[in-house]
């Protein structure tokens, strides 16, 4: 869990970014999203998905939690928009309490309040979810194992059932 006192880094801009002292359900579910759908770079973290609206709410959260705006902008040549935060802060803070440290921070995740669980599962499910129709079952696809057989125990502490399967990838690297 994020409890360790944080606070605000002055960018060389002059504004700040603000570091949660707790974990929120807000920053559950931007964690969630990421771990789905994002990636920290050196000076930049970002969200790909081809629903501009959800990258607009993802957009509201980081300003709300983190003090910093972000930029929604199409891609070239696919339906996708990319929502980029510029932040080396934001980005290192990231990198160093939830990607380097991810088993960790899994590991705990099932001791948090259940708002919390459920905000990150929504995260999670917003980046890679998804209804199958036919079937009539929600889908969670992914490649990290680790995390889908969290979401699992997760998921269980709602009372959900849930199954987990492996396909093999068609093509490599894609």
């Amino acid at each position: 869990q994020l409890k360790k006192k944080a606070v605000p880094a002055n960018t060389s801009w002059g504004k700040f970014v603000i570091f949660p002292q707790k974990s929120s359900p807000a920053l559950m579910q931007i964690i969630g999203y990421f771990l789905g759908d994002g990636t920290a770079q050196p000076r930049t973290i970002r969200f790909k998905d081809m629903d501009r609206n959800l990258l607009k709410e993802y957009q509201s959260l980081i300003k709300q939690i983190f003090g910093v705006e972000g930029r929604i902008v199409p891609q070239n040549d696919t339906r996708a928009y990319l929502l980029e935060v510029n932040s080396v802060y934001l980005s290192k803070w990231l990198k160093k309490n939830i990607v380097l440290r991810k088993t960790e921070f899994l590991g705990a995740l099932g001791r948090a309040p259940i708002k919390e669980i459920a905000a990150f599962l929504r995260g999670l499910f917003d980046a890679e979810g998804c209804v199958a129709m036919k079937s009539k079952q929600i889908n969670l696809r992914m490649t990290d194992e680790k995390i889908m057989r969290i979401v699992q125990f997760l998921l269980l502490r709602f009372g959900i059932l849930s199954s987990f399967s492996e396909t093999k990838r068609k093509k490599s690297k894609w």
